[in-house]
């Protein structure tokens, strides 16, 4: 696990190791070394100017809690993360955006790490909703992940007080332990908030593969002279080691995107031997491809919003060069390209949780002269108003001879 203090936006952590000792939670680990105020049962920060956070920022704390316990756990201004008996409540501006009851939580004091996460939301219609929370509520002894989400305005809070375990000195503290707070600046996922307070998972391992390089004969040998042999010996452990370096543990690519919709953006370029799909380059990927492989299964999470139900055709790319144009140094002489596409007919609307899974197939590869393959999307939507990629993978495969050929089209 990182060091939770050690995040770059880490703006304030505070530990007890053993729980509850608000002396030894307000002394600073993180960059500010900036100690909290113990007072009347809480920790302060009088005007707080780093928890000024009107944008990005994300509140960590680790607690041992039940149903029985509440109280606040951070404060800021109109603004507060806090406990009610088996709830744990989001409030921005004074009014509270999330109230979560906690599934895996019950009579008996566990430890749970509860992560408040602020954003922009990319799906804004407005000043009401220009942001978005996520509130993750991690119980540890079950190693249950719990979520919520919310969309609202933005925080009006600036030059309060900070204050930790309480609403203020003596008003609404926290009747849990308290181990461990954090804020941060900016906005975490749970697989961040895991890896760097959770302090829960460990790291995966991975068996490698021993290069192994044939001896050279020596003159000893009475086999020629010293390095005689030396040549076709170290050409053979470049090949092999190049050759290892394209070997992958996952998929070729595998991202969640992010970000405005699809049909706004501004790097895209007609197929030059199909018009009526539009190449998109913001989702142009060169990804190594171990030899053994010979297709890439395609599937992406694709959101789309049109009046009434309607078709889009979506395709992805596969090339030994990035387009049709350009040819970097590593491309071969003669441009080779394949595809495969679907077709999805749906109305998801432009919300936040919108979309499904399309299965695209096998796609045939078609590899530069260093081994690796160019992959990108393109999109047939003249009757769809919106549409975006929320997530897309590409994983290399060995289709044998009596697998049904994928690939798609040729040119």
């Amino acid at each position: 696990m990182v060091d939770p203090a050690t995040a770059p936006d880490c703006e304030f952590h505070g530990l007890s190791a053993g729980g509850g000792v608000l002396a030894q939670m307000a002394v600073d680990n993180g960059g500010w070394e900036t100690d909290l105020t113990v007072d009347t049962g809480v920790l302060i920060e009088s005007s707080s100017s780093r928890a000024d956070l009107p944008g990005e920022r994300t509140i960590d704390v680790r607690i041992q809690t039940d149903t029985g316990d509440s109280g606040h756990l951070y404060t800021y201004g109109n603004g507060s993360l806090s406990t009610s008996f088996g709830d744990v409540i989001c409030e921005v501006n004074g009014s509270d955006i999330i109230t979560y009851t906690v599934e895996e939580m019950g009579g008996s004091a566990e430890d749970f790490v509860i992560s408040w996460a602020i954003e922009p939301n990319p799906l804004t219609t407005g000043a009401s909703d220009a942001y978005r929370s996520d509130l993750w509520v991690h119980n540890i002894d079950q190693d249950t992940w719990e979520h919520a989400t919310a969309t609202h305005a933005e925080s009006t809070a600036t030059a309060e007080d900070m204050v930790w375990l309480g609403s203020a000195p003596g008003s609404d503290q926290f009747t849990g332990v308290a181990y461990e707070l954090r804020l941060c600046s900016a906005y975490h996922s749970s697989t961040e908030t895991d890896e760097t307070f959770s302090a829960v998972s460990s790291s995966p391992t991975l068996a490698g593969v021993e290069r192994i390089e044939s001896p050279v004969p020596t003159r000893a040998s009475g086999v020629g002279d010293d390095g005689m042999y030396a040549g076709p010996v170290e050409a053979m452990a470049a090949i092999a080691v190049a050759a290892n370096d394209l070997l992958m543990a996952g998929p070729a690519v595998n991202e969640v995107c992010r970000g405005a919709f699809a049909n706004d953006s501004d790097l895209t370029m007609v197929d030059p031997d199909d018009v009526d799909f539009t190449m998109h380059l913001e989702f142009l990927r060169r990804r190594p491809v171990a030899p053994s492989s010979n297709r890439a299964r395609v599937r992406v999470f694709l959101q789309q919003d049109a009046v009434g139900v309607a078709a889009m055709d979506v395709r992805c790319y596969c090339a030994n060069a990035p387009g049709p144009i350009a040819h970097p140094s590593a491309s071969p002489d003669d441009y080779e390209r394949y595809y495969v596409e679907a077709t999805r007919a749906a109305d998801d609307g432009v919300g936040s949780s919108g979309g499904a899974w399309v299965d695209l197939g096998d796609v045939r590869l078609a590899r530069d002269t260093q081994g690796y393959c160019w992959f990108w999307l393109g999109f047939d939507a003249d009757s769809i108003d919106y549409w975006r990629i929320r997530a897309w993978t590409v994983e290399p495969v060995q289709e044998t001879a009596g697998d049904v050929p994928g690939g798609g089209g040729f040119g």
